[in-house]
């Protein structure tokens, strides 16, 4: 089973994610280009996570900059796939609650209930799995830093890619 074993936080993360320790994982805290943590496994592997809380994906969503955060994520992974470079980048995208839905189809989130359709969030999730970004869910923030480990320790053999 692979391990994280290295963290690059991005600096414009808020300070509880700064601060997270994986598990003792070393860590460093820097700009990133692309995601807001980045985590080498020993099997080779890069793994992009960007993290969002619902509101802020819907935020993101609602700004036009969702989708160019994503394409930038797939950028490497699908240059190396187009070159017959084996693939080393793995996307994903954690977002750090469940979005929920009114009896009427609306978003519901921590701030209530939303104008978003439930069937459009859906759909938008999908387009990003197809784009290559894989959508995890965790337990709030506090699941996040085991979500992220959890990621990491996710087998990614030939047959997965």
């Amino acid at each position: 089973m692979p391990q994280i074993t290295a963290v690059m936080i991005d600096s414009r993360e808020p300070e509880w994610v700064q601060k997270l320790k994986f598990g003792g994982i070393p860590a460093t805290v820097t700009m990133l280009d692309t995601g807001d943590v980045l985590a080498v496994t020993d099997d080779g592997h890069t793994l992009i996570v960007e993290r969002k809380t619902p509101d802020d994906f819907l935020n993101t969503l609602k700004e036009d900059r969702l989708f160019p955060q994503i394409a930038r994520m797939v950028q490497v992974r699908n240059m190396q796939q187009a070159t017959g470079q084996a693939v080393t980048h793995w996307p994903y995208l954690v977002i750090t609650d469940m979005f929920k839905s009114t009896p009427d189809g609306k978003v519901i989130t921590d701030r209530g209930v939303t104008g978003w359709s439930f069937a459009s969030l859906m759909g938008t999730l999908l387009s990003i799995q197809e784009m290559g970004v894989y959508v995890v869910f965790c337990n709030g923030q506090n699941d996040y830093q085991d979500a992220v480990l959890r990621i990491g320790k996710r087998n990614r053999t030939t047959e997965m890619k």
